[in-house]
């Protein structure tokens, strides 16, 4: 293959040789009752809602408690405390 040919100008190959994927896909918008189009992720001021942020900080605490207490339980059962 040499650098002036087409195959190589439109990448269309790889280290193992040419690859062609014919595939058909639809790019239309996607809409709902009245027109308006579907949106890929929600607004905004829908996911940083007081009740979310609660949610986040409460989830946040236990994975803090659990860690902590993972490596409490590890330290003290590691050979950090001599037995006497």
């Amino acid at each position: 293959m040499f650098s002036n040919r087409d195959l190589f100008k439109q990448c269309l190959w790889t280290a193992h040789g040419f690859k062609k994927l014919p595939i058909d896909i639809d790019l239309s918008w996607k809409t709902i009752e009245g027109g308006d189009t579907v949106a890929a992720l929600p607004n905004l001021d829908e996911v940083l809602t007081d009740l979310h942020f609660e949610d986040l900080t409460i989830d946040l605490i236990r994975s803090l408690k659990l860690s902590l207490m993972i490596r409490l339980l590890f330290f003290v059962t590691s050979d950090a405390f001599p037995s006497r």
